[in-house]
């Protein structure tokens, strides 16, 4: 789930704001519930003071809060290390920054890390978290689709993490769609989507059911594939891919009925196949959605449910899935950057070590 990362001053100012400035903020932190891990002031009476606005928030909306003290740790906090930029990585790659920077400090410990760091001095709406929600529809053998409609450079940055959910990516269906045209999407998708620098290594995970998979396309045949194409993102960081063949047998197998790609902050889901499109055609008619977790239910279509609430079910449902395979006794169908030889309990995806 998200995690807000912050000062107790800020909360405070987004607690008290006369002015709505930051009700986006406020609603999400309501409406959401993510984790707050506040960075609270030297004798701070959080622990004492009913009206601490971060006692508050946790008390009033049910909010798990987790503090962190300038006296124990003084200028060497978490957050003054984010904001110098000290750390290695964010093990948390659902974290959510508001720090009190300037803009372009916020934009490059995003662009580093591939996580949300926004300035509290900029409008909350120009986060990436509130962006409008994109759906598209298409026919069968339309022309000038693909997922550049879809993944605009833009409407995918920040991230650092991707999850491909499909048990039929690879399969050969009716029309001549074959196991190739699963790998041409999967590039394309990665292309579209993986930023164009990043000071991390980017994480891709695809679960799919290797049985679907026509028997000249073995599952290590077509995660090499998959792990090739590495060569053509041509990215100047490391990407490390996993692949993971889910069977009828396997817990939590049902869940993986419906196609969806995961990231830390955003999920992309689709009617039918993510084997979409062939060059500019698409392959089946289908709808196809991509939402950032707060894109509906905080500054946009207040009626509906935010996306959070989906993507954080399906992380979960992942996790609990690899989970169990870990403790399978058979053999796991699985690879690590196209080594078959690496076993599943050495799993490295960021978005399932929380």
């Amino acid at each position: 789930m998200l995690s807000i990362y912050t000062t107790e001053d800020i909360i405070s100012a987004i607690y008290k704001d006369g002015d709505d400035k930051y009700t986006a903020w406020y609603d999400l932190i309501t409406k959401t519930r993510p984790i707050l891990k506040v960075l609270l002031g030297e004798n701070t009476d959080y622990d004492t003071d009913d009206y601490n606005p971060v006692y508050m928030l946790e008390k009033d909306h049910d909010i798990n809060v987790e503090p962190e003290y300038t006296e124990d740790v003084g200028e060497n906090s978490y957050l003054a290390s984010v904001v110098n930029m000290q750390q290695n990585s964010v093990a948390d790659p659902c974290a959510v920054f508001i720090l009190d920077v300037d803009k372009e400090t916020a934009k490059q410990i995003s662009d580093k890390y591939g996580i949300i760091c926004h300035s509290f001095g900029e409008s909350p709406i120009t986060n990436p978290l509130f962006q409008e929600s994109i759906e598209k529809d298409v026919d069968k053998a339309e022309n000038n689709r693909g997922w550049h409609e879809l993944i605009l450079r833009d409407a995918t940055v920040p991230s650092n993490s991707l999850v491909f959910i499909d048990r039929y990516l690879f399969s050969h269906d009716s029309g001549n769609i074959t196991s190739q045209d699963g790998v041409e999407n999967v590039f394309t998708i990665l292309d579209k989507a993986l930023p164009l620098s990043l000071g991390v290594d980017y994480h891709v995970l695809l679960i799919f059911d290797a049985s679907t998979v026509d028997k000249v396309d073995t599952f290590e045949r077509i995660s090499t594939q998959v792990n090739n194409l590495k060569r053509r993102l041509n990215r100047p960081y490391n990407i490390t891919i996993e692949t993971v063949s889910i069977s009828s047998d396997d817990f939590n197998y049902d869940e993986t009925h419906n196609r969806r790609i995961l990231s830390n902050y955003f999920i992309i889901r689709v009617d039918r196949s993510l084997k979409a499109f062939r060059g500019t055609k698409s392959l089946y008619t289908q709808s196809l959605w991509l939402d950032w977790a707060a894109s509906k239910g905080v500054v946009r279509q207040l009626r509906s449910d935010a996306p959070a609430k989906a993507l954080y079910k399906y992380i979960k449902e992942v996790r609990s899935a690899i989970a169990q395979l870990k403790k399978s006794l058979g053999n796991v169908s699985f690879t690590q950057n196209g080594n078959p030889r690496i076993a599943i309990s050495n799993i490295s995806h960021r978005l399932l070590q929380i």
